[in-house]
């Protein structure tokens, strides 16, 4: 395990000592091998202990304990996360992918881009087992909004890799809400079934209100979907045919007080270069101003602002709102718990 020091390495050394006496008599191999399957009552002593030590409540059972956690205010789960973070994370800089990986799978890919290619692999082929007609599309290292942790100078920082096809997808994703608010004006209200409880959950049912220009913004907002889902792939292609292998560092700040900081790989042979276990280190190497980001974001603005007031023209001239289209009805559920 990593001897990273953080301001509660001595909290997370108690708990391991309370769930495996043994723990730090072992070699690192076993030390590691331990940690990715950690038997689930050592792993409750562990994280009780931890919970105990920072919050100050002992909780009996496990389901006290998720309860507890659950309780714990957004802004105040950073000592906890990154009190654990040497014990969840591998390598250098307690590396943590914040994904639905088992624990046990986390030492399967030595590198990002061994991890994204196999989960584009999962990702296509379960498109093709729910839709026969599927094609399966080449991998381009296809990595998109993927959630981490690690340490960057001794502290907790939280992470999101990306592609930089993927960063400038979210990026003409927000531009385009915007332009599309712009264009039609519009907001959301109420619908008759929101709020509505249903099973352990309640009902999601908000709907646009444009002043009775709702068919133009349903026809604006599918061709946007529709260019958006283009553009995602030819800029994939772009980027896997320049093949710049680099990196590009940028740390975000939401409104929330909330920090990132977003790690956008050039294409896959960047990702090829990118070991988990000395992550840091490798981006350093591999690293690019990021100021080289803002003109290939501007070119995308650019070309969806031109798609998009062109678009708006046509269906201002062209589209019938008379004529409905057949939509798929959908029901959206929300759990109970899904806001705590």
């Amino acid at each position: 395990m990593s001897q990273a020091h953080h301001p509660h390495s001595a909290i997370l050394r108690r708990a391991v000592m309370r769930a495996q006496p043994a723990f730090y008599s072992w070699s690192e191999d076993e030390q590691l091998a331990y940690r990715m399957s950690m038997p689930d009552e050592a792993c409750f002593i562990l994280e009780r202990s931890v919970f105990y030590d920072l919050y100050g409540v002992d909780c009996k059972t496990e389901e006290a304990l998720r309860e507890a956690w659950n309780d714990v205010p957004i802004d105040e789960l950073d000592a906890i996360n990154e009190t654990l973070l040497p014990w969840k994370g591998i390598g250098e800089d307690c590396f943590y992918l914040n994904e639905f990986v088992a624990d046990e799978d986390r030492l399967r890919f030595a590198t990002v881009d061994e991890y994204v290619r196999n989960d584009h692999a999962f990702q296509e082929s379960a498109r093709q087992e729910s839709d026969s007609k599927h094609v399966i599309k080449p991998y381009r290292g296809n990595l998109q909004g993927t959630w981490a942790r690690l340490y960057v100078d001794g502290r907790l920082r939280y992470a999101t890799l990306t592609s930089l096809a993927g960063h400038l997808f979210d990026h003409v994703s927000s531009v385009g809400h915007d332009l599309l608010e712009s264009l039609i004006p519009h907001r959301y209200v109420r619908g008759p079934n929101d709020g509505k409880r249903e099973g352990s959950g309640f009902v999601w049912d908000m709907r646009r209100d444009a002043d009775g220009l709702e068919p133009q913004l349903d026809e604006l907002s599918t061709r946007l979907y529709r260019y958006e889902a283009e553009r995602w792939f030819e800029l994939l292609e772009e980027f896997d045919r320049q093949a710049k292998c680099c990196v590009y560092v940028k740390d975000v700040r939401f409104e929330t007080g909330e920090e990132q900081t977003r790690f956008i790989f050039s294409d896959k042979t960047a990702m090829v270069k990118t070991r988990f276990q000395c992550f840091l280190r490798n981006i350093r190497r591999l690293e690019h101003d990021a100021s080289e980001l803002a003109p290939l974001e501007q070119r995308e603005t650019d070309l969806l602002s031109e798609f998009l007031n062109a678009q708006y023209e046509d269906i201002q001239q062209n589209f019938n709102p008379k004529i409905a289209k057949l939509k798929k009805r959908r029901k959206i559920l929300v759990h109970k718990d899904a806001f705590r």
